[in-house]
């Protein structure tokens, strides 16, 4: 069952957020004290009331109403920022011991040994997309990664944003976004918005296909109708009739691809900073005659481990493999095979530059 938003509360929280002073009151109205440079562009007086229906000196908070599309305008235009500590219990040590054994690559042999309790920052990042076509699309792509190592926290992408961060005391994240882990969350939000874009463009190129088939037949069938009534005709009249038709068709043909030329938009949505109770697991990793040691982690509420990062193309790593040199874990696009020896995107890079 879907549940209306309360917009008055909602705007009495925007309108207090940019300097306003709000009194709720008992009939679910709020008595606003409105800045004039925020009131204005909204068309509000320096003092109003905010109520669910329209009646007397009062303004209606409603889906449609110019003060609620002004206010979500505004909100949309800068990202919300916020950094909350979470209040959850901490995750069982026996829970993530189970799940770091389970942890296997496809070409190494995995030691797994004690585990710690501890707390690690993650990043929710969220942007607003949008497709323009002959007809419009739209969403917010979701990303959660953890700062220390960029590996992803898909629990964390799936949960309800705001009653989670609701139910959480606010704070401040042990780490801030730094370029790297910007630069992940950007590949990966990429990837996605584009996988989901699929479909809408594919249909695109249908419905283009489908009207360039339309306007090249209607055309073909004037040009066949204009030569076959030539006789008693001057033919230099009838070229130059077909001439126009091709000429009118040439540019309704153009005309089209405009029309059906997607465009895509990304704008910020929201970022929150999470500090969240975590149990790391140290892992050994063997190959050949390299060894490596990385922590395995499992955050609280969440039912299996942290997906490592690929640390050629830092996309999650469902099936990584070891390098030879330094053992690099490499997702399945940058190492399809694991057999034998392979190129190592990593260590080639590290050696041109």
């Amino acid at each position: 069952m879907n549940v209306l938003p309360d917009l008055v509360a909602f705007a009495s929280d925007a309108l207090a957020a940019q300097g306003g002073l709000v009194e709720p009151g008992d009939d679910g109205s709020a008595l606003a004290i409105v800045p004039r440079d925020v009131g204005a562009p909204l068309g509000l007086p320096d003092e109003v009331l905010l109520a669910d229906r329209p009646g007397p000196g009062a303004v209606a908070c409603v889906i449609g109403s110019a003060v609620v599309d002004g206010l979500v305008a505004a909100l949309s235009a800068s990202p919300a920022v916020c950094a909350v500590r979470s209040t959850d219990e901490p995750p069982r040590a026996a829970q993530a011991a189970a799940l770091a054994g389970r942890f296997g690559l496809r070409n190494a042999v995995v030691d797994v040994g004690g585990g710690r309790a501890t707390r690690r920052s993650y990043a929710i990042v969220a942007v607003r997309y949008r497709a323009d076509a002959d007809d419009r699309t739209e969403g917010i792509a979701t990303t959660a990664l953890a700062l220390v190592d960029g590996a992803a926290a898909p629990h964390l992408a799936g949960v309800d944003v705001a009653a989670r961060v609701a139910a959480w005391s606010i704070g401040s994240a042990a780490q801030s976004l730094s370029p790297e882990r910007a630069e992940d969350a950007r590949r990966r939000l990429t990837l996605e918005i584009r996988a989901r874009l699929v479909p809408f463009v594919e249909a695109v190129q249908r419905r283009h296909a489908r009207d360039h088939a339309r306007v090249a037949a209607y055309f073909a069938s004037l040009v066949e109708e204009t030569r076959a009534a030539r006789r008693g005709r001057d033919p230099a009249v009838v070229r130059q009739k077909v001439e126009s038709f091709l000429a009118e068709r040439d540019q309704k043909l153009r005309d089209l691809v405009p029309r059906f030329t997607a465009r895509a938009s990304v704008a910020p949505a929201y970022l929150v900073l999470v500090d969240a109770p975590v149990v790391e697991v140290e892992a050994r990793l063997r190959r050949r005659k390299t060894e490596r040691t990385i922590a395995l982690r499992l955050c609280t509420g969440a039912p299996a481990l942290d997906v490592v990062a690929c640390e050629g193309c830092r996309q999650p790593a469902l099936r990584p493999a070891a390098c030879d040199e330094a053992a690099h874990l490499l997702c399945e696009t940058c190492v399809p095979h694991a057999q034998g020896r392979f190129a190592c995107p990593v260590c080639t890079n590290k050696l041109l530059r």
